[in-house]
């Protein structure tokens, strides 16, 4: 998120000669990072104001992407003609795709890591994930199909600041202005929103004794946690490119919600049934996702290497870690 930030705020055709590659997006790390160290509140507050501006100005875009398409003759539209690539080289391309989409939505579960901190948790997490979905969802199928249909396929192939471009064909320079501010605040808020769930996960890991206690929560903020996340993830802006990072996460990601989901089948396991109807959404869900992450590996098997690097260094650490961290939380052994 920070990567696409700077792509958008500062791209590299036009960044003047003294603003340091990847400012941009350690800046934003550091920013996002302070505001929820300090106080739970502070951040809170900060992420709140900035989604619901953020809503508010890509909801006018649409709008003003509704008027431009009534108005006028759009330039885009989808490619049917594979071209010298072959229909092959075009469905593991369409899967890679899907895994970076796939990204896009990893983040609706992020409610439940702050769920211990949530007022009326069992009536406000339920509704955040359910309403929260539907929104991205709506907003992101509207915007995509701004992006793809408004400029022609070849002005934005290949581009980081591919909403930049299309406002640009719908309104002239200063929309595309104006969108590249309000890309670069939602993809701030993105930011902002990782920096405060993922360190509650190391957090939650070291209460429960599978990390170090020193990522714990210290007053309101797990401040240990959320330098730690910094620092993680200024590394990966130094080392890779904006497409290096989603192809990574987005596999490394799509592969790991096919296992959450698939620990709904456990207690039915459990219990000794093996099938039930209600089973069927989440088995789709698991063969489109795994389908997808094959045919992409399929294309290029080097974009494996990191997924099962991360996979492999996790189960290390729970081989390592997890047998005395199960004895410490439950030293009677009941469960």
């Amino acid at each position: 998120a920070a990567t696409a930030l700077e792509s958008y705020l500062a791209p590299e055709r036009v960044r003047p000669d003294w603003l340091p590659g990847d400012a941009v997006a350690i800046g934003s790390i550091i920013l996002c990072g302070l505001f929820h160290g300090v106080r739970a509140k502070v951040g809170t507050t900060f992420q709140n104001a900035f989604v619901g501006i953020k809503l508010g100005l890509l909801i006018v875009f649409l709008l003003m992407a509704m008027v431009s398409f009534l108005n006028s003759d759009w330039r885009g539209g989808s490619v049917t003609d594979f071209g010298e690539t072959g229909p092959w080289s075009s469905t593991v391309a369409f899967a890679g795709a899907l895994v970076w989409i796939s990204l896009s939505y990893s983040g609706f579960n992020a409610a439940v890591y702050v769920a211990e901190e949530a007022r009326e948790t069992q009536r406000t997490i339920p509704k955040a994930l359910f309403v929260g979905t539907l929104i991205v969802t709506a907003v992101y199928v509207l915007l995509n199909a701004v992006f793809v249909y408004a400029p022609p396929a070849e002005a934005i192939e290949g581009k980081g600041d591919v909403a930049a471009i299309a406002a640009e064909w719908i309104g002239g320079e200063w929309v595309a202005t104006a969108i590249r501010a309000v890309i670069g605040l939602a993809l701030l808020t993105s930011v902002s929103s990782m920096m405060m769930a993922a360190p509650r996960v190391y957090a939650k890991m070291a209460a429960d004794g599978f990390m170090p206690k020193s990522l714990q929560f210290t007053g309101e903020a797990p401040r240990v946690a959320i330098g730690m996340q910094a620092v993680l993830a200024i590394f990966f802006v130094l080392i890779a490119t904006l497409q290096d990072l989603l192809s990574y996460l987005g596999l490394t990601l799509s592969l790991c919600a096919a296992l959450s989901v698939g620990c709904l089948f456990l207690p039915s396991v459990r219990k000794g049934s093996v099938w039930h109807w209600s089973h069927l959404p989440p088995v789709a869900y698991i063969f489109a996702t795994l389908l997808a992450a094959g045919l992409m590996t399929l294309g290029n098997p080097w974009q494996l290497l990191g997924t099962v690097l991360t996979f492999s260094a996790g189960a290390l650490v729970y081989l390592a870690i997890g047998p005395n961290a199960k004895k410490a939380n439950d030293p009677g052994g009941s469960s």
